[in-house]
């Protein structure tokens, strides 16, 4: 996958949440899943360890999907990344 996988959690918020692609990781960019809130400047590292294909907010909150050996994963990211579920077909993304 090309390009950043970024997102915000919604269209009056000023957060922004944005996980590295395949392409960026081999680029040099750290792994891992980082919000960003506009407004103060903080920022937060989440460990996530491979490549991002999608990203999205549900409830407040970001969820990523990664891939890694053609099997995707689901995280949930509050303040650190849980896996909800995983898909070996290698086909899931997520809603707009």
């Amino acid at each position: 996958m090309s390009g950043a996988t970024a997102s915000s959690a919604g269209p009056r918020e000023t957060t922004y949440a944005f996980a590295p692609s395949a392409d960026e990781l081999a680029g040099g960019m750290s792994a891992g899943l980082v919000r960003y809130d506009t407004s103060t400047g903080a920022h937060q590292r989440v460990p996530l360890q491979d490549p991002a294909v999608a990203l999205a907010w549900y409830d407040r909150v970001p969820y990523v999907v990664t891939e890694a050996q053609h099997v995707r994963t689901l995280w949930r990211c509050a303040d650190t990344c849980a896996r909800v579920l995983t898909d070996r077909s290698g086909t899931l993304t997520l809603g707009r």
